[in-house]
C-alpha cells in the first residue's frame, strides 16, 4: 500500500514592520579650554588620524534674548566615536601630548 502525502503550500505571510527614529539626546561630557593661541584636535584611534575639530554651528540669537543676556558663548562639539579631543599648537604637538597622556603612539 503507497501512502499519499499531501503537503499543504504555504500561504504568504504579511508582516507589519514599523520603523523608529532613533532619539537622540545630548549628554554633558565634561569641557576642554584651549589654551591661548591652541586649537583644539580630534584624534581618531582606531583610524589614527588627527584633525581639526569642527564645532557646531551656533544657533541664531533673537534680539529679545540678547537683550535680556540669555546667550551662550560657548562652542560645542559633537562627540565622534573611538575620538579624543587635545589641546595643542600644531598636529606634531598634538600626538605628542595624546602619547603623554595615553601611552598610545600615533603613526
Amino acid at each position: 500500500m503507497k501512502s499519499i502525502v499531501t503537503e499543504i503550500p504555504k500561504k504568504d505571510t504579511i508582516e507589519i514592520v514599523k520603523q523608529t527614529q532613533e532619539e537622540r539626546k545630548t549628554v554633558f561630557l565634561g569641557t576642554v579650554r584651549a589654551k591661548r593661541g591652541h586649537s583644539l584636535f580630534e584624534i581618531n584611534i582606531k583610524e589614527g588620524t588627527v584633525v581639526l575639530a569642527e564645532f557646531d554651528a551656533p544657533a541664531a540669537v533673537k534680539f529679545e534674548d540678547a537683550a535680556k543676556g540669555n546667550i551662550s558663548l560657548r562652542n560645542k562639539i559633537t562627540k565622534k566615536p573611538d575620538c579624543y579631543y587635545v589641546s595643542a599648537l600644531n598636529v606634531k604637538n598634538a600626538k605628542k601630548v595624546f602619547f603623554n597622556k595615553t601611552g598610545i603612539r600615533l603613526s
